[in-house]
C-alpha cells in the first residue's frame, strides 16, 4: 500500500491485489453497500490521516478505478 497527499484536500491510495487479498477482498467486491468495504474504508483513511497531514473535515469522495 502506498499513501500519498496530494494537496490538503486530496489523497492517492494505491493498493495492490496482494493488500486486498490479505483482506479477502477483491475489486469487484468492492461496495459501499457492503459492510466489510466500508469498515476497510474508514479504515485506509484513518491510516491517511494518521501518516500524512490530510484531515477528513466534510465528506470523502472515493474513485476506484
Amino acid at each position: 500500500m502506498e499513501i500519498k497527499q496530494i494537496d490538503s484536500r486530496r489523497l492517492k491510495i494505491l493498493l495492490s491485489g496482494e493488500d486486498l487479498d490479505a483482506i479477502n477482498l477483491s475489486y469487484e467486491q468492492i461496495d459501499y453497500q457492503n459492510p466489510e468495504t466500508r469498515e476497510f474504508l474508514f479504515s485506509l483513511l484513518e491510516t491517511a490521516c494518521l501518516t500524512t497531514e490530510f484531515k477528513a473535515n466534510s465528506r470523502v469522495a472515493i474513485e476506484i478505478y
